[in-house]
């Protein structure tokens, strides 16, 4: 679908926003809702949901337009297959929006843990994997084990003030990767 000048415009105004909202935040993520980035980019919430869904969304494209991540739509948003030299770039991103990626992450911690408690039934899980792509159970402990791993990874390395290189950090990376 092409769309025109002006919708491309407020739609990177949008992601804009988030980035600049979550990166001068915290991990609490107190400062970060619709509201906020309708605000901040001075649009109403009908122009917000114009361009996306929800919260989710946007804060999903916003990630992959700073990693250079693009999706087609019919393979899953996380990849565990990606080459070293796509992880380094990923890493001089994550470098470079240090406080976006440093709330990012902590955020993500205290979700995903309140998610595991508060659906603890089968099948909230499995709509929630189903969505990511995810079929079965095995499949899904890869997944937790992988992101989890990752996650902690960047942590500490955002911790760390970068102490190892790119180059050091990938190679820590693909060790978690299931080899293909």
């Amino acid at each position: 679908m092409e769309h025109s000048e002006r919708w491309l415009a407020t739609h990177d105004k949008i992601k804009q926003t988030v980035l600049k909202i979550i990166a001068d935040g915290d991990d609490t993520f107190t400062d970060f809702s619709i509201l906020s980035i309708c605000t901040n980019a001075n649009i109403n919430r009908k122009t917000f949901y114009t361009h996306f869904k929800n919260i989710n969304y946007v804060l999903k494209e916003t990630i992959q337009d700073i990693l250079g991540q693009q999706t087609d739509g019919n393979r899953p948003y996380c990849q565990f297959n990606a080459k070293k030299e796509d992880i380094i770039h990923s890493l001089q991103q994550v470098k470079r929006y240090r406080n976006f990626f440093h709330n990012i992450i902590g955020y993500y911690f205290k979700t995903f843990e309140e998610f595991l408690k508060k659906n603890k039934s089968e099948k909230s899980h499995t709509s929630y994997f189903n969505h990511l792509r995810i079929a079965n159970e095995e499949e899904i402990i890869s997944f937790i084990f992988v992101h989890s791993g990752v996650i902690s990874c960047l942590k500490y390395w955002i911790e760390t003030d970068f102490r190892l290189s790119e180059e050091e950090i990938a190679t820590i990376i693909t060790k978690f990767l299931p080899h293909q």
